[in-house]
């Protein structure tokens, strides 16, 4: 409901709180990767971006996260 509202900032405290609370490999990573997204398309933090990147493989297919991790990569490097 934030994001849909624009409520960027709410979005990534909620999403902070989920992964304080999170247990399990696959929902920490879940997290990471929601994190990913909001901060390398909607918040423009790319070096935030690629750290929950580089935690979120498992929750994503290899090939998927591989090129998500190398997209914020090049997107530093401009």
């Amino acid at each position: 409901a934030c994001r849909r509202a624009g409520r960027f900032d709410r979005a990534v405290g909620w999403w902070l709180e989920a992964l304080a609370s999170a247990a399990g490999e696959w929902a920490l990573a879940t997290v990471h990767l929601e994190l990913a997204k909001l901060y390398e398309h909607r918040l423009r933090d790319l070096q935030a971006a690629l750290r929950h990147a580089e935690l979120s493989a498992p929750a994503e297919d290899p090939g998927a996260s591989a090129r998500r991790v190398e997209r914020i990569i090049r997107k530093l490097s401009r």
